[in-house]
């Protein structure tokens, strides 16, 4: 029996220092994606889910890795802040206006931003003081709106907060995705930053030939390559963490960066994704 307790013991130490080591890293996972319909070669910057967090004193470990990566534009999925009543954002605008320094930013809501944006009784001006530093920097938050860059149609969704209610899921049709944000654009390739990946046969029908997500923070813990767990407490999420493909659509979920309700991680670090779109097919 000793040796029993000793083992669960050893175990115990072994998973706080798993978890400690992979809370506070994050690594730089790179992805090329090929398409014919790709216009231009561009790299792009995808992080997701900061939630203000910071690595380093001011951010100077994170920005000290993205100074080492050059891309053309930065893709933002949302989540960049967290909604509480008493959060401070300060290293979310600290990244952001690092980032809109140096190239286009593409930032679209999360569930965090769109909760603080509209529930006012809770959060109060939460979003307003976060919304009007922003707009300081010239940093603009894209809000179920349509940019273009190098020949893509970059579309930034933002759900309705009904489709982020915990243990229910919405059904989300293409006309519902169409009224939201438009039809995508036939001639081009279409990105959609679309912060919960959930919804991936929705975003499939709706014709993006590439969505980026995150929302699930790679699912807290990551066991044989799998999440644990969902935002809806729901146990081994399909979509967690990864590359999925349905029909002619690729979906990417970024682990993300950060985290709030369950801030930390085991076997499953915070990540900077390296997006490269390539012209013609897979090598």
């Amino acid at each position: 029996m000793l040796y029993l307790f000793v083992i669960i013991g050893i175990l115990l130490i072994a998973a706080v220092g798993v978890i400690a080591y992979d809370s506070n890293r994050f690594v730089v996972r790179e992805i090329s994606v090929y398409a014919p319909e790709i216009p231009k070669e561009t790299t792009c910057l995808f992080l997701s889910d900061l939630h203000n967090r910071h690595f380093g004193k001011r951010n100077e470990t994170l920005i000290k890795a993205l100074d080492e990566i050059e891309a053309d534009c930065a893709l933002l999925p949302g989540d960049i802040m967290t909604a509480s009543k008493n959060a401070e954002f300060n290293e979310a605008v600290r990244l952001l206006e690092y980032l809109n320094k140096r190239m286009p930013v593409f930032y679209s809501y999360g569930n965090h931003e769109s909760r603080a944006k509209k529930i006012k009784r809770i959060y109060g001006d939460l979003f307003d003081r976060y919304a009007q530093l922003l707009s300081g920097k010239n940093i603009k938050l894209y809000d179920n709106e349509t940019a273009e860059f190098n020949g893509l149609d970059i579309r930034c969704l933002t759900l309705p907060e009904r489709f982020y209610y915990k243990r229910k899921t919405e059904n989300l049709s293409v006309e519902e995705l169409e009224t939201l944000i438009g039809k995508p654009d036939p001639e081009k390739y279409t990105v959609l930053l679309a912060h919960d990946p959930e919804y991936f046969e929705a975003y499939s029908e709706y014709g993006a030939q590439l969505v980026l997500s995150g929302h699930f923070h790679g699912g807290i813990v990551r066991l044989f390559g799998h999440g644990l767990i969902s935002p809806r407490f729901k146990l081994f999420p399909k979509y967690a963490y990864g590359t999925f493909e349905k029909n002619k659509t690729k979906m990417i979920v970024s682990a993300g960066l950060g985290g709030h309700t369950i801030p930390w991680r085991m076997f499953n670090p915070g990540e900077i994704v390296v997006l490269k779109l390539v012209p013609g097919k897979n090598k």
